[in-house]
């Protein structure tokens, strides 16, 4: 049983029901958490940690149930800041700290090849939408360098003839471009021919400041 769980919940005023909106499942998958009846994954226990705003300590203090041990791969942060806006030339790329990870969340949540993943830092605020929300400047993005075909469309880190930017990127058929755009309505979206630019890799994951 993990009585914590549901004392944090409690706490901070949410019901199972809003809890599970937090933590991306359902009601009956967190009630079965906190009766003990499924046990408590390393991942889990961050995305818990990070719903309640607590140290992942703070849950297990409360945790009879034990925990199950997973591998966990550690990923590279590196010195380069991505710009979401006008994009800046980036001379070295150092690794500057490395974040872990459950193996299962990155294979199997994220359907990333580990080997390829890096972090680095947003700036800028084209991936701003109107209403302020998306990647605001600090935070952290994962970026699955394997992952270089536009295709699905999506959220990309590339040099795009100016600088090492962030933005969404579309294959147009037929034409051998890409259409380049924001998520900020003032920045303007422009074309690309493939041979003109370099996809670093599709991100897959942000890490956002509270």
């Amino acid at each position: 049983m993990n009585n914590r769980i549901k004392e944090l919940r409690k706490a901070r005023n949410l019901s199972q029901d809003e809890l599970a909106v937090l933590v991306n499942t359902n009601s009956s998958q967190v009630s079965k958490l906190e009766l003990g009846k499924r046990r408590l994954t390393q991942e889990w226990l961050m995305i818990f940690a990070r719903a309640l705003k607590v140290k992942p300590a703070e849950i297990l203090e409360g945790s009879l149930g034990g925990l199950i041990e997973y591998e966990v791969i550690s990923v590279p942060e590196l010195d380069v800041r991505l710009s979401a806006g006008g994009g800046a030339f980036v001379e070295e790329e150092e690794s500057v700290a490395n974040w872990s990870f459950p193996s299962t969340y990155l294979t199997q949540e994220l359907h990333a090849r580990p080997q390829g993943c890096h972090i680095v830092t947003v700036e800028g605020d084209s991936m701003l939408d109107e209403n302020g929300k998306g990647l605001t400047p600090g935070d952290k993005v994962v970026v699955d360098t394997t992952r270089t075909v536009p295709s699905p469309p999506g959220i990309f880190a590339l040099w795009d003839g100016m600088g090492t930017v962030l933005k969404r990127i579309e294959y147009i058929d037929k034409t051998n471009s890409i259409l380049i755009s924001s998520d900020n309505p003032k920045h303007k979206t422009y074309e690309r021919q493939m041979d003109e630019v370099t996809i670093i890799g599709r991100v897959i994951a942000d890490i956002n400041r509270i």
